[in-house]
C-alpha cells in the first residue's frame, strides 16, 4: 500500500510539471514520510478521499479463523485516528 501511495504522489507531481527539468527538481524536493497503519494483522487495504478531501483508510482485520472485522480510520494531523469497526463476521 505504501508503494501505491508513493507512486500516486510521484505521478501527480510529474503530471503537473511543465518540463522534465521542472519535474526532476520537484521530485528531488519531495520528502516522503511513512505513517504506520493501525492494522495489526489484516489485508485488503483501501485508501479513499471524501468530497471534502478527507483521507480514509479501510481494511479487513483477521481476528481469528472464523471472524474478520472491516475497519476504517481517518488521517488527522499526520496520524491515523483510532480504528472504527464497520462490520464483523
Amino acid at each position: 500500500m505504501k508503494n501505491l501511495l508513493c507512486c500516486t504522489i510521484l505521478l501527480f507531481i510529474l503530471r503537473c510539471s511543465d518540463t522534465p527539468e521542472t519535474a526532476n527538481q520537484s521530485v528531488a524536493k519531495l520528502a516522503i514520510t511513512e505513517i504506520p497503519t493501525p492494522c495489526k494483522m489484516g489485508g485488503e487495504g483501501n485508501l479513499f478521499l471524501d468530497d471534502t478531501g478527507q483521507l480514509y483508510l479501510s481494511w479487513i482485520e483477521y481476528e481469528n479463523d472464523t471472524t474478520d472485522v472491516l475497519q476504517f480510520c481517518r488521517l488527522e494531523k499526520g496520524a491515523w485516528s483510532k480504528p472504527t469497526e464497520i462490520a464483523r463476521g
